[in-house]
């Protein structure tokens, strides 16, 4: 069964009229039959949600190119400022690893994970955005350069955000309850 994972975007900002069109907001969760559940916060390293307004992270992106980088624009340390995954090499269906979604250094479009050090791979270059919906998709990109199914979760037991590629075998294999995120959405006012 495919899941497919979405993040919303509400009241969004369009910073300049020409064709490049810069978006920014700040980030809240929701994940399947629940609802809204916390804002991403601007920690470091960014690795789940909190359920306050005292530091939502803010970023921006360019949706005219995709895939597309999240940069991270209230950071309150010294970076890295892109909102990626930080993880494996490789994810799919049968496979229950995972990689984290958190802040990471800039990595090329359409590029391989890309090592920074023997056991860990950063991609941030994973989003697009559709305008129609106000929606952005991260896709992982695999060490072969393939599209796994890509499925962004959150566990709530662990405060966690991360992609994957197949839930059910997570879930199973780690004894866990993690949903897949529908929204993260991008709010102007009071939560």
């Amino acid at each position: 069964m495919l899941l497919s994972s979405l993040i919303t975007l509400g009241s969004l900002v369009h910073a300049s009229p020409s064709p490049r069109q810069l978006i920014t907001g700040r980030l809240q969760v929701s994940i399947i039959g629940s609802g809204f559940v916390g804002t991403m916060a601007a920690n470091n390293p960014i690795s789940g949600v909190i359920w306050s307004i005292e530091t939502p992270l803010a970023v921006s992106f360019d949706p005219t190119i995709s895939p597309f980088n999240v940069e991270i624009t209230n950071a309150g340390y010294a970076g890295p400022f892109y909102l990626g995954a930080s993880g494996v090499q490789d994810i799919g269906l049968g496979d229950f690893n995972r990689s984290e979604v958190t802040n990471i250094s800039p990595t090329p479009p359409n590029s391989p994970p890309v090592p920074i050090n023997s056991y860990t791979y950063i991609e941030s270059a994973i989003w697009s955005f559709d305008a129609a919906t106000s929606t952005l998709t991260p896709q992982f990109v695999n060490a072969d350069s393939s599209l796994p199914d890509t499925v962004f979760c959150f566990d709530l037991r662990y405060n966690r955000l991360f992609i994957i590629g197949d839930l059910a075998l997570y879930n199973s294999h780690s004894g866990n309850n993690a949903s897949p995120v529908v929204s993260i959405s991008s709010h102007d006012g009071a939560y």
